[in-house]
C-alpha cells in the first residue's frame, strides 16, 4: 500500500490521453499564488501537438496535499464537516472525468465532419 509522506511531492493527479491530446489534473506551477505555503492553482492541462494550455478550476493546493489526495482511501470519517482526502480525490476525479468525456465528443465531432467532408468532397 502506497502511503504519502511530508516529503513526497506530486504536481499531477490524474491523467489521460484522447486522440492528439493529453489531458492532467495537475498542479498550474507557472504562477504560484502569493501564500507561504507555497499553493498551486489546480488545472486542467490539455496538451495538443506539443503546445499546452491550461484552465484554472478555482482550486489552490500544495504538492503535498496533491501526493495526500492521489493516495488516499475509503477509511476515515469525516470530522466537522470537513471533506476528507478521500472525498476530495473523488469529486476531482468525477470533474476530471466530466473534462475527458468532453474532450472525447470533441473529438468524435470532429472526425465526424472530417469524414464526412472528404466523403462530400
Amino acid at each position: 500500500m502506497k502511503t504519502a509522506t511530508a516529503n513526497t511531492k506530486q504536481s499531477v493527479l490524474f491523467n489521460n490521453h484522447v486522440g492528439d491530446c493529453y489531458l492532467a489534473l495537475a498542479l498550474d506551477k507557472r504562477n504560484p499564488t502569493r501564500s507561504v505555503n507555497s499553493e498551486y492553482p489546480l488545472c486542467m492541462r490539455f496538451t495538443v501537438n506539443g503546445e499546452r494550455y491550461y484552465y484554472n478550476l478555482g482550486e489552490s493546493f500544495t504538492e503535498q496535499e496533491i501526493a495526500v489526495i492521489a493516495v488516499a482511501t475509503g477509511n476515515g470519517e469525516r470530522k466537522n464537516g470537513i471533506e476528507t482526502n478521500y472525498e476530495k480525490q473523488t469529486r476531482l476525479r468525477n470533474v476530471f472525468q466530466h473534462y475527458v468525456d468532453f474532450v472525447i465528443q470533441l473529438n468524435a465531432n470532429a472526425l465526424g465532419q472530417v469524414c464526412c467532408q472528404t466523403k462530400a468532397g
